[in-house]
């Protein structure tokens, strides 16, 4: 039957932080039903939208979790011939593939809004689970003098995955302020991808912001696509962007496989 295809999922959530409050607002999804068929479960499509407004001298503190998916197959950038030498009934490639999480797919958007003076907003965002397909996508969008953003993600990705964080950053108003880093760690054959945007319209000036990625890929058949932009129309700013990729060296895997 239709129903049996798979199950949709469209989540929404309001959070609003009045002039002068202090708030708090945790997020997370998460697999709780361990019963179900695990040889032919049905797939899952989770679309998710968060809004945020944010008062003046008002704080709001943002946490979001997505670990749905369970655990990804360990050793996927094994070879055919590595796993016939070890004699393995199936290759951790062919075990990943039948893997049922890998049909899923978490889609999450949080669109952000600081409309009052000094108002502040701060993030930390991680993609954790095993989901076959996952992406966070964030806009935050200042528009009094004196508003704040402040957007960490972390990002861990394995097995066969696609994972994506999209950050916007959008300063509109005098004297607003932002900071991003974004961390990343890729292994298996799994591909990431970063792409961060702060725009700095006419209007903002004497703005100040940051933006950071860093990642570390943990196999030689991992990718990852970091892409950190900066698009500045003010002429009063202190910006800065940068982006690092990097992988472990034999002398680290063995320190780290020693202790």
């Amino acid at each position: 039957s239709d129903s049996e295809k798979g199950v949709a999922f469209h989540p929404r959530t309001l959070a609003v932080a009045n002039d002068g409050s202090i708030s708090s607002l945790v997020q997370m999804y998460a697999d709780i039903d361990d019963h179900s068929d695990e040889k032919s479960p049905s797939p899952t499509f989770v679309n998710g939208y968060t809004q945020i407004f944010v008062g003046a001298n008002a704080n709001m503190t943002h946490s979001f979790l997505e670990e749905t998916g369970g655990t990804v197959t360990s050793r996927v950038e094994m070879s055919d011939s590595e796993a016939r030498e070890l004699s393995l009934p199936q290759t951790p490639r062919e075990v990943e593939a039948e893997r049922p999480a890998l049909q899923n797919t978490n889609f999450q958007a949080i669109d952000v809004h600081v409309t009052g003076d000094n108002g502040a907003y701060e993030s930390s965002l991680m993609e954790l689970g095993g989901t076959g397909r996952a992406r966070i996508a964030i806009s935050a969008n200042l528009l009094r003098p004196g508003a704040f953003g402040s957007i960490n993600g972390f990002a861990l990705s394995g097995g066969a995955q696609r994972t994506d964080m999209r950050t916007n950053i959008h300063h509109m108003a005098q004297g607003t302020i932002s900071r991003q880093e974004q961390r990343n760690m890729v292994g298996g054959r799994s591909t990431a991808a970063f792409r961060g945007r702060i725009r700095v319209e006419q209007s903002a000036q004497q703005t100040e912001s940051e933006q950071l990625s860093r990642t570390i890929l943990l196999s030689d058949h991992a990718r990852i696509w970091s892409t950190p932009s900066l698009e500045i129309i003010a002429d009063d700013v202190v910006c800065t962007h940068g982006a690092t990729v990097s992988d472990l060296s034999e002398e680290e895997l063995f320190y780290l496989r020693s202790r």
